[in-house]
């Protein structure tokens, strides 16, 4: 067995796991190995295990964890900052079966990113937060009849969860990853535009909303029937699912976020273009 130190996280919509007694009916236990990583200030920086060496790439606003061994590459976007205490990873088998658990320590809990391995093939499908308390914690994995379960144990605590393999990601294209890892903001280069109806005094008036990206540069224009106006924003910041944009005198702030394949304004200032609604549909209409 393998514990851990108490640990924490900060507002995640992820599923939290409240601590309950439950009955003991597992069946048959995977193997548990706590893998040997190199690490800085207590996060892991590289691990190698059978075959694959993992490692964590830090990028302008989330790290990005790469996967490869001599025929494979596989990459993935932890949505998580790592400003907790620390993280581990531990292995688990059963037979031709294995999951790779990589923690988040923080400090009144623990949020664990589920990979799942199979032959060559690597898929994040989960990534479940359990509550914690003062003292020692450990996990386990446990097949039942009906699926595989993650024990957390703590004292006389015990809390299973089923993997739902419901949060799967698709690994990143290399090229994508190079560009976030090297700053090149070329990601989002583009053209993007939503058009928004606005009532005012029982008259609507319809505003088109065009927002260009390209080379570090990126212009806002505001066009309606009788006004057109524009600005000229600063990229502020960056990475695969989101840009924060600015004016120069930081009076103005505008986020695109990419949810699927959808992309999405938001922001303090895009608030004030139609109260109450607080985000807007785009569509990006050029690479």
């Amino acid at each position: 067995m393998f514990s851990c130190k108490k640990s924490n996280v900060k507002g995640y919509a992820d599923r939290i796991i409240e601590p309950k007694k439950i009955q003991k009916n597992e069946t048959n236990e995977f193997v548990k190995t706590k893998l040997n990583c190199s690490k800085l200030d207590g996060f892991i920086k590289k691990c190698t295990f059978e075959n694959y060496t993992f490692e964590v790439k830090e990028t302008t606003e989330f790290p990005i964890v790469e996967f490869h061994n001599a025929t494979n590459l596989y990459y993935y976007n932890f949505e998580d900052s790592f400003d907790g205490i620390g993280s581990n990873a531990y292995l688990f088998k059963e037979n031709n079966k294995k999951i790779l658990l990589f923690e988040l320590e923080y400090e009144y809990n623990s949020l664990v990113y589920v990979f799942e391995i199979e032959k060559s093939d690597i898929k994040l499908v989960d990534k479940i937060k359990f509550q914690i308390s003062e003292g020692n914690y450990e996990f386990n994995i446990f097949k039942r009849t009906d699926g595989i379960y993650i024990d957390f144990k703590q004292g006389e605590v015990k809390v299973k969860e089923k993997i739902s393999s419901d949060f799967i990601i698709q690994n990143l294209d290399s090229e994508t990853i190079k560009n976030v890892i090297n700053n090149n903001v070329s990601w989002w280069d583009g053209t993007y535009t939503t058009k928004i109806e606005i009532v005012r005094d029982m008259e609507v008036n319809q505003l088109e909303v065009i927002l260009k990206i390209n080379d570090n540069n990126a212009t806002l224009k505001f066009l309606s029937k009788n006004n057109a106006s524009s600005i000229n924003l600063i990229i502020k910041n960056f990475s695969l699912d989101k840009i924060l944009l600015n004016d120069e005198d930081n009076n103005q702030e505008y986020i695109i976020q990419k949810k699927g394949k959808d992309y999405w304004l938001s922001g303090k200032s895009a608030y004030l273009i139609n109260p109450p609604n607080e985000k807007y549909l785009l569509r990006k209409i050029t690479k």
